[in-house]
């Protein structure tokens, strides 16, 4: 992501007890490999990738783990669905 340029300055909170603790840093040094892990579970559907192979790519044994840890599906995949199906009726 340095390499890319990737570096929109993003704020990180935490907290240490009551402590509020805050500091700005490039997104590049906030990303990371478990980032990309996510991303590539959620992109992969559409490109036509089924959840059973990139359960198998990732590592993933639990559907359920997929499905309430990484995976979100949005409003363009339900409306992409949709659409597949009213090309399909026609």
């Amino acid at each position: 992501c340095k390499e890319l340029e990737i570096s929109e300055q993003i704020k990180e909170v935490r907290y240490s007890g009551s402590k509020k603790i805050e500091r700005v840093l490039p997104k590049y040094e906030l990303i990371s490999t478990h980032v990309a892990r996510k991303t590539f579970i959620n992109i992969a559907p559409y490109f036509g990738i089924s959840i059973e192979l990139v359960m198998s790519i990732t590592g993933h044994e639990n559907y359920e783990t997929i499905q309430n840890h990484y995976r979100k599906i949005d409003l363009k995949e339900k409306q992409a669905a949709i659409q597949k199906i009213s090309f399909k009726r026609n």
